[in-house]
């Protein structure tokens, strides 16, 4: 057997996708087996009958987010039957969807930086929700698989062109949806509702308090937790996760902001693409 260090390309690329693919089979059972968030879950099972109505977002009852969400759940519900195993099964494509997209973007600095990325990824989308097809999950999906708009300047004119043909694409059902539910009612129910209207039991004290938890969502999400299920390992209190993880959100935006103008004054060319120079380094 040949070392893992001359393993060809494709080689590498297969034992990633298997390590990947495990990571989302070995829980898949119980996951779709147990439940996610009773609010949300209700909401992305719920919500999509509507829009198969023809009722409308905003217009015909409260949704916080953008249409795409609905119209992708009504659309395999269609298929497939409004059932609980199905939107979960959904959630799951919108959560291969994120891994694969940071994956791939990663691979430009080799199979092993593609792989923690991915597995990292998977392990910090997936058991804080469970298979709940959220929308803001589907979004950061398609999100990631948009993230090269960063280098739209240094791309070259026909590169430039395809990126934003692709870009009025993504965004054209938005303007479907302001032409059909109004553009009043999707300011409210995208803005106002849960920016202003609906944020008593959202907000959370800045910074959160590592001892006890503030708000009334995240105390009755944790409410019963305590001494059902059986955990070997020490783990911190939840109050504690969401402090430590709000700084930890707060130092990973400022570290890449940092480094990123950091980068960009030491080698301006380094984001160059198609100009023949300056470009990523190579894939091993």
């Amino acid at each position: 057997m040949r070392p893992i260090t001359h393993w060809s390309p494709r080689t590498k690329q297969i034992v990633v996708f298997a390590v990947l693919a495990c990571g989302f089979l070995l829980p898949l059972r119980g996951l779709l087996r147990s439940q996610g968030p009773p609010m949300e879950e209700g909401f992305m099972l719920v919500f999509p009958e509507e829009v198969l109505r023809g009722n409308l977002p905003n217009r015909d009852f409260l949704h916080l987010y953008g249409p795409g969400s609905l119209w992708w759940l009504a659309a395999i519900f269609e298929v497939f039957g409004t059932r609980l195993e199905v939107e979960r099964l959904a959630a799951l494509a919108q959560m291969i969807a994120i891994v694969g997209g940071v994956t791939a973007i990663a691979r430009r600095w080799g199979h092993t930086f593609a792989l923690v990325c991915g597995g990292l990824s998977l392990v910090i989308i997936i058991p804080p929700i469970g298979l709940t097809a959220l929308a803001w999950v589907g979004a950061v999906g398609l999100g990631v698989g948009l993230a090269c708009v960063a280098l739209l300047r240094s791309f070259d004119r026909q590169r430039q062109r395809a990126l934003l043909v692709g870009l009025a694409t993504g965004t054209s059902p938005y303007v479907l949806h302001l032409a059909t539910a109004g553009a009043g009612n999707v300011f409210r129910g995208m803005v106002l509702d849960p920016v202003v209207y609906l944020r008593g039991g959202r907000r959370l004290p800045l910074p959160p308090s590592p001892t006890h938890l503030a708000g009334f969502l995240q105390r009755a999400g944790d409410y019963g937790r305590e001494g059902k299920l059986p955990w070997p390992v020490p783990t911190l209190s939840a109050a504690a996760q969401i402090a430590i993880w709000f700084w930890v959100l707060l130092a990973t935006v400022a570290t890449l902001l940092v480094v990123g103008w950091r980068r960009h004054r030491a080698e301006p060319a380094a984001l160059s693409v198609g100009t023949g120079h300056g470009n990523f380094p190579s894939r091993p």
